[in-house]
This record gives structure tokens, C-alpha cells and sequence, in this order.
């Protein structure tokens, strides 16, 4: 089928599914057009295409080789994702992080430890590119050398994308069209990403009301397993949601061995804080050095 079809698929106010079971019947450009002149799918379709043409984003459909299987497993998965860089592979280990974009101290600095270590156990981190836990998991992920899997709330040509340079290097993906702002329903569709990709989710600082609370819900309500960091159970106010996910049963960990002994992920290295003067890694004013397995 054509791309120019496809894309135009994808912009129908339909369910996914609904999507997939109309691209089976080989539908006509015009036809579809015709059905719905009020969508403008022909310049919409002419900007996605140009915007692929001139940057190294690709484009996958539901259905198709390469779409991820596990939101393909779904209910109401994307119809189409775009991305630069990679998409996840089913044999990858993956743990998804979330939090408030006003963190303390202490959850910033227990977001990058726990990104960075599991980076460099091969342990690829889903998150957003919100401020705040998100932003510092980022930069632990970063300095491991193994590319975060970055879910967007936008498009991938907008300034909130392509002005952010730590996103450099890492495989973001969005399940938008190029030029859309963020907006809050659409970072409801990003938290469904950040949930769905891995099998388990890492909450580390949530108030009673944030978007890190609502994508624990929504991990727990498609079955991924959601961990609580302990950071997250001191009593303070940036704590009240993460407290309650604690309460209602979703146990704690202090870092990412924890997670690794639930998960069954390898572990040959382990952070471990020291002195300045020996540092391999600093974030704020704590610094760490690597402990190998063998050693």
C-alpha cells in the first residue's frame, strides 16, 4: 500500500483497529478523501511526507514489520509511530521511569543513579522528555552509553523536540504528526507509550494529582508491573501519590538491583557513591564509581 495512503489512514477519526481493518480493504486515496473532505488529508499528508523526505525520521503502521509488539498487543494501539533513531526489540531489557516535573533533590539524583546503572547493565530506559524525574533519567542514560527510548507529547519537528539537546543521540518516538504541539490529551497518549513499551514501570516522586500517578494507573491497568521507588516514601508533599501507590501495594525498591533481581535483568556492574577524587559519574554533589561483578 502506499505511504501517501497510509498516512491518510492514520489521520481518520477511527480506532486503531478500525484503521487496520479499512487498510486491509485497500482503500483509494480519493476515495477516502472524498469521505471525509473536512480532514484536509491531502496537505496534511503532502507536510508529513516533506518533513520525512528532509530529516532521518521513519514511519511505521500497525500491522507492519518492525511496529513494537508490546503496543501492538494493546487495545487501542498508535496506527502509526514515528521515530529517529530505533524503535524497542523484544529481546531488549526495558524498565519505563517516571515522576514529577518538581522533584526534590534526592528524587532528581535517585532518577539519574537509576538510569545511568541500568544503562550500563544493558537495561534501556523509557521515559519522557518532561522537566524534573524524566529529565534527569535522560541524563543518566545518556552517560551509561545506552540511548534512552524517549516517548514524545509532540511532534518531532517542533522546537520542543529539535531545540532540546539532550535528546541528541536518543530514539525518540511519537505517535504524532510532525507539526503537533503538545497538548495535555496528548501527553495521556505519551504516558500509554512510556507504560506499554516495557514490562515495568519505576515511579519515583508523584504529588496526589500528576501525570506520573495517572501513568502508574495506566500501567497497572495493562498489567506491567509498577515499582515504587523509595525516594518516593519519605512524608512530604511531592510524595503523597507515590505513598498512596506504596499503600495500595506496589512494592518498593532502592535502586535498580531491586528492580533487576524482580525482572530477571543482568546485573555486572553496580553504582556505587564515592569521593570526588575517584568519581567516574557526578550528578549535583553526589558522585559515583562502578563496582564490576567479577571483582
Amino acid at each position: 500500500m502506499k505511504l501517501s495512503v497510509l498516512l491518510a489512514l492514520s489521520m481518520l477519526p477511527l480506532q486503531s483497529r478500525e484503521m487496520l481493518a479499512l487498510a486491509y480493504q485497500g482503500p483509494d486515496f480519493n476515495d477516502l478523501q472524498s469521505k471525509y473532505p473536512n480532514l484536509n488529508l491531502r496537505s496534511r499528508v503532502d507536510r508529513f511526507r516533506l518533513f520525512l523526505a528532509h530529516s532521518d525520521t521513519k514511519v511505521v503502521f500497525l500491522g507492519m514489520d518492525g511496529y513494537p509488539s508490546l503496543p501492538g498487543g494493546e487495545d487501542n494501539p498508535p496506527f502509526r509511530l514515528c521515530y529517529q533513531g530505533f524503535l524497542p526489540n523484544e529481546g531488549e531489557n526495558l524498565v519505563s521511569v517516571c515522576g514529577t516535573r518538581y522533584p526534590d533533590t534526592l528524587g532528581t539524583e535517585a532518577s539519574y543513579a537509576f538510569s545511568l546503572e541500568a544503562g550500563l547493565n544493558m537495561t534501556h530506559v523509557v521515559t519522557s522528555h518532561s522537566r524534573g524525574i524524566d529529565k534527569a533519567a535522560l541524563y543518566g542514560a545518556r552517560e551509561s552509553g545506552l540511548p534512552a527510548y524517549v516517548c514524545c507529547d509532540c511532534g518531532l519537528s517542533t522546537r520542543r523536540i529539535t531545540e532540546n539537546r539532550l535528546l541528541a543521540g536518543c530514539n525518540l518516538i511519537s505517535p504524532f504528526e510532525p507539526d503537533d504541539t503538545a497538548s495535555r490529551w496528548r501527553c495521556l497518549s505519551r504516558n500509554y507509550l512510556t507504560c506499554a513499551f516495557s514490562p515495568a514501570l519505576v515511579v519515583f516522586q508523584a504529588p496526589a494529582k500528576s501525570g506520573a500517578l495517572a501513568c502508574s494507573s495506566l500501567a497497572l491497568d495493562i498489567g506491567r508491573e509498577v515499582f515504587v521507588h523509595e525516594t518516593g516514601l519519605r512524608k512530604v508533599e511531592v510524595n503523597e501519590g507515590t505513598l498512596r501507590l506504596a499503600n495500595e501495594g506496589c512494592p518498593p525498591i532502592g535502586g535498580y538491583p531491586d528492580v533487576a533481581k524482580e525482572m530477571g535483568f543482568g546485573q555486572d556492574r553496580s553504582l556505587v557513591p564515592c569521593k570526588e577524587s575517584n568519581a567516574l559519574y557526578r550528578y549535583g554533589n553526589t558522585c559515583y564509581s562502578l563496582k564490576h561483578e567479577t571483582e
